[in-house]
């Protein structure tokens, strides 16, 4: 079963900032339609089996190209 999040709930298993979640969406490097989706009247909703598959493919949180971009 697929486990939705939000941009705090992410923020918080990542032990990130809720901000940084929101920048890395404004960059690309957590893509919609690929990590999340939103929609229609709610918030973003963030599967967390796409950021668990990205965080075992060895990519960083920290520095510039992040979740391949």
């Amino acid at each position: 079963m697929e486990e939705y999040l939000t941009i705090a709930e992410v923020a918080a298993r990542l032990k990130i900032t809720p901000k940084t979640v929101k920048n890395k969406m404004a960059a690309g490097i957590i893509k919609r339609g690929v990590h999340y989706f939103s929609p229609q009247g709610l918030g973003p909703c963030f599967r967390w089996s796409a950021l668990i598959a990205w965080l075992e493919h060895g990519k960083s949180l920290k520095g510039r190209n992040e979740f391949g971009a």
